[in-house]
């Protein structure tokens, strides 16, 4: 279940566990876009980076925190993140 986003001018790769960790967290495309777009950017080893927004969920009528690991050299989402029980 690999596809492709689109944010920041760059294609993006989901990778299978990536796509399976937005299933399985209620994460959707454009909250990732979203993340990626206008994320706070945390470099990682490995030549990943993490990037972590805050956003406003009219579902649970509160505010989300969403991480997206992203390697860089191959512009592939390798997870994603609900970083939410850190407030």
């Amino acid at each position: 279940m690999v596809f492709i986003l689109r944010a920041n001018q760059r294609n993006y790769v989901v990778s299978e566990h990536a796509a399976k960790r937005m299933i399985e967290r209620f994460i959707s495309e454009e909250l990732i876009v979203a993340v990626l777009e206008y994320g706070t950017v945390i470099d990682q080893p490995h030549g990943r980076v993490l990037y972590e927004h805050s956003v406003d969920d009219e579902i649970i009528e509160g505010v989300i925190i969403i991480g997206v690991v992203v390697d860089e050299t191959t512009n592939t989402i390798v997870t994603v993140i609900d970083n939410t029980e850190e407030l």
